[in-house]
Parts: structure tokens; C-alpha cells; sequence
């Protein structure tokens, strides 16, 4: 990790960014987070499901105040857990995570698509968990409940899983779901994941489909200026235009 630090301090976009080369277990219990009203944590993993990031999960939902985002990205496959014939090693997995496996989970439950949706039970019920003891000494009012936000699942070089949402008082949430945040096709509520298929793109071929947005989907898809592009490019861009990445200069 040392030997990388020229390069992370290189590519850091500005100045006031702080760099703090250890361990995620060994920074966030380091950081006062009560002088935050609210934060935006992103706990950004690369790889796949490890205990350690239970053990990060658990540090940010014990001191994080209501208001702030906890958002975690890891693999959204199991396949280390991939045993013979096929059939995935439940033993291993509940060796492996011991505390944090749910109760009544079967071999199935790890394989594929059904991963990423475990995975997800695992985090919520590792927030749960401690909010419980953060819980016990208040009325209803008081208590801290999570609001899932994002659930969705993308192609990376792996099949990545990415699951997040806000931490709220209980007698905030009917406020807050009034917001039309609520309403945006990329918030997803519920066990249901979101199948993000990014299109493959060019940088001109976005500026020229830009240029005939916002409009309604049958005439961005009857458009006869990008009609070149394969429809499900056009299709999958016109979904998540709003979302995508748009670079410009500005003076």
C-alpha cells in the first residue's frame, strides 16, 4: 500500500483532499465523527465479500449521525465459495462469516444472481444489529431507522453490487419519503435490484445523443440523426442519461 502512495497523491483532483495510507479498520474508528452534523461515507471495495468490511460497516452505523449516506460497493459474485459440481460451499461461507450469515440460507442463496441479493441481507442486518443498542434507551420518535436508496448491480471488469441509503430519526421518515427523490428510477426501495448495462459508447456519440435530450423516449429512439448507434445503446443511454458521466469545459 506505501509503495502506491506517490500515485494516489498524484491523481488527487484537489489540494484539500486527505490521503491517510492504512487500513479502513484501523481509520474509521480513528476519525471524531460526532463534529460531523452529516457525512457522506462511500466504503469503495474492489474485491470481494471479506469480514473486514462488516467490521467497517458496523464502526460507521454505531457512530454516524442521522442525516448522513453510508453507500458500500464490493464483488457482487460469491465465487470463492464456488464448491464441487457447481454447488456452492455454505460450510465455508458460514465459517467465514460466522455472526453475519442470516438464518435459513441455502447453497442457492450464494450462487449467481442471488449473491448480490444475500449480500444485501447481510449489510441491512449488520446496520440492524447496531442500531439495536443505539435504539434500547429511546421512545419510537428517537430512534434511528436506515433508508435503503440504492440497490443495483453493473458490469465492471466483474460483476459489481453497490447498496447505500441515508440514516434517519423514525419520525423523520414520512418527511423524507415525500421528497420526490423517492420517485427516481435509480432509487430502488426493496430486495428487487436495479441492472445497470452501461452501453459502449463513444465521447462524440454522447455529445450527439445529449443534444436531442430531455425528450420523450419514442422520439429519442425514432431520432433519425443517431439512428447509427444500435438501439440498445441508445435505449440503455436514454435510461441513465441523467446518471452518466459529462465532461465539459466551462470558463
Amino acid at each position: 500500500m506505501k509503495d502506491d502512495e506517490p500515485r494516489f497523491v498524484f491523481n488527487k483532483p484537489y489540494k484539500c483532499i486527505e490521503l491517510r495510507m492504512e487500513r479502513s479498520t484501523v481509520i474509521l474508528p480513528s476519525i471524531d465523527w460526532q463534529k460531523f452534523v452529516g457525512s457522506i461515507v462511500w466504503l469503495d471495495y474492489d474485491g470481494s465479500l471479506e469480514k473486514y468490511m462488516f467490521e467497517d460497516l458496523s464502526i460507521l452505523a454505531s457512530n454516524l449521525k442521522p442525516g448522513s449516506f453510508v453507500i458500500i460497493t464490493c464483488n457482487g459474485t460469491l465465487t470463492t465459495y464456488k464448491g464441487k459440481q457447481d454447488v456452492p460451499d455454505l460450510d465455508k461461507f458460514r465459517k467465514d462469516f460466522d455472526e453475519y450469515v442470516p438464518l435459513h440460507l441455502s447453497p442457492q442463496d450464494l450462487h449467481s444472481i442471488n449473491a448480490s441479493k444475500t449480500i444485501r441481507r447481510m449489510f441491512i442486518d449488520c446496520i440492524n444489529r447496531e442500531f439495536e443498542s443505539i435504539n434500547a434507551p429511546f421512545d419510537e420518535q428517537q430512534r434511528y431507522e436506515f433508508v435503503q436508496l440504492f440497490n443495483l448491480c453493473y458490469q465492471d471488469n466483474s460483476r459489481m453490487f453497490t447498496f447505500g441509503g441515508f440514516i434517519s430519526f423514525q419520525k423523520d421518515l414520512n418527511e423524507y419519503k415525500s421528497k420526490t427523490i423517492f420517485n427516481s428510477q435509480t432509487v430502488q426501495l426493496g430486495e428487487d435490484q436495479i441492472e445497470i448495462k452501461a452501453p459502449i459508447i463513444t465521447n462524440k456519440e454522447i455529445d450527439l445523443m445529449n443534444k436531442h435530450l430531455p425528450c420523450a423516449e419514442d422520439e429519442f429512439m425514432d431520432c433519425i440523426e443517431i439512428s447509427f448507434i444500435p438501439e440498445e445503446f441508445r435505449r440503455s443511454f436514454y435510461k441513465y442519461y441523467r446518471q452518466f458521466p459529462n465532461f465539459m469545459e466551462v470558463s
